[in-house]
């Protein structure tokens, strides 16, 4: 029995032993040598919310309702160090690695450092914060989205989605997580809704129109928030945008018959076309066609409608809206074949001036090709003192190859007198051959 017993104590006192080892000394990570934060403090955010594990490299902020416009912190940093990134982005954390902080030596580059890991701890969930006014956001006119006042914003979840819901018509505009952000600097404390977005395909949201809109925002756990303000959605001013792309060429139009035409707030009731032609003859287009959101406008040319180059202009709320469009309108049985622009300017606000053009020296000029139209141009020139006379002026060409590369390139010779000139360009076969002549063109050209 005694026997048994002392092997049972030497068997405690193994197990002691092999229980009992001292404990692990991990290194101090401050020492290892690596460029490192000592201390951080932000404005408006207590120390005792801030602490840094410097083992596992992560910076802790339990982050107040409301944030300051100017976060940077003061820190204090190992010999010779630096931070790399701009400290704001912490607080965001909407972008790949933007609650990422790398601290580096002086003079090394950013992927050497080291890195810390910036963990938010919100002081409570997110609301919408004081509305004491509906949000006002006016359409098409250079801004891009409108901002919700929020409380605790920084550190929670962003909603993942919101909807504004028209209270007249009930017509819902589904806005997703990518178009909600958080404002910042002077828009600190905001929710950013995007409702234009720059990018080459998708930027508006379709659904834009007039109106008053409740505010739904649903939130990651599900719940919906309802802000306790509407928003307006106010007309901006009317733009035709489909003008730039037709600059050198002008907009084509048959007598008769319906164009469209693409812009923003293009709404009925709001907007007057007015053409004026060569002599200075002002005529209103009233058979028009309007679109709910503004974006689209059908202009029906009456049959009364001489062909010929026009300029137009749009009104807005009986406003001259400052741009002018070139037009030029054909017999619905007319050739193809017209003259875009000649000269330097693409969009006359009147057709009455001539366009100046030196002899021998090169101008721009544009003209449409289609597969039936040789690429081979010329200018006729009648004089408007004896149109009896023709003269010429030599085209090079707007090259198509590899890439349609325009305009082409005018030249009036020598040989022609100066004066004024009614001009049509002839397109030509390659045995020099007419095989069709354009309207004239909308300006009459001053040689000189």
């Amino acid at each position: 029995m005694e026997k048994r017993i002392k092997s049972l104590l030497w068997l405690a006192l193994a197990v002691t032993l092999l229980t009992c080892k001292p404990d692990k000394i991990e290194p101090d990570p401050l020492t290892d040598g690596k460029p490192r934060i000592l201390s951080i403090s932000f404005p408006g955010i207590p120390r005792k919310d801030v602490s840094i594990d410097q083992r596992n490299l992560v910076i802790t902020i339990k982050v107040p309702p409301v944030l300051l416009s100017d976060m940077e912190p003061s820190v204090e940093l190992t010999e010779n160090a630096q931070v790399f990134n701009s400290w704001p982005r912490v607080f965001i954390g909407q972008c790949k690695d933007c609650q990422d902080v790398l601290v580096g030596f002086k003079g090394t580059r950013d992927y050497d450092a080291t890195v810390y890991k910036i963990k938010l701890i919100p002081s409570s969930p997110f609301e919408v914060g004081v509305m004491g006014k509906p949000v006002e956001y006016v359409l098409y006119n250079g801004g891009s989205g409108f901002h919700i006042p929020a409380i605790n914003l920084y550190a929670n979840a962003f909603p993942k989605s919101a909807k504004l819901i028209n209270r007249m018509t009930k017509e819902v505009i589904n806005i997703d997580s990518s178009r909600i952000y958080a404002g910042w600097e002077q828009q600190a404390n905001n929710l950013f809704i995007h409702l234009t977005k720059f990018e080459p395909t998708g930027q508006r949201l379709a659904g834009q129109a007039p109106g008053t809109y409740d505010i739904e925002l649903k939130m990651a756990d599900g719940k919906t928030i309802r802000t306790p303000q509407p928003l307006i959605l106010v007309k901006g001013p009317a733009y035709l945008s489909s003008y730039e792309e037709k600059t050198f060429y002008g907009q084509e139009a048959r007598v008769n018959s319906t164009f469209f035409m693409e812009g923003y707030n293009l709404f009925e009731g709001d907007i007057v076309l007015e053409l004026t032609d060569r002599h200075g003859v002002k005529t209103p287009l009233d058979n028009l066609t309007f679109e709910p959101y503004g974006l689209r406008l059908g202009i029906t040319l009456p049959n009364t409608m001489v062909p010929g180059q026009y300029v137009m202009r749009l009104y807005q709320f009986g406003k001259d809206q400052g741009f002018c469009f070139r037009l030029n309108v054909r017999a619905g049985n007319a050739p193809a074949g017209r003259i875009g622009t000649i000269g330097d300017d693409a969009m006359p606000c009147s057709l009455q001036e001539p366009v100046r053009i030196g002899r021998s020296q090169a101008v721009p000029i544009t003209y449409n090709l289609t597969q039936n139209l040789p690429n081979r141009p010329r200018i006729k020139l009648t004089p408007t003192s004896d149109p009896s006379k023709t003269f010429y002026g030599s085209v090079l060409p707007i090259v198509l190859a590899p890439n349609p590369l325009g305009p082409g390139r005018l030249t009036i010779g020598s040989e022609v007198p100066t004066g004024l000139y009614t001009a049509v360009l002839q397109y030509l076969d390659t045995d020099g051959k007419i095989v069709l002549e354009t309207d004239p063109y909308g300006q009459l050209l001053e040689v000189y």
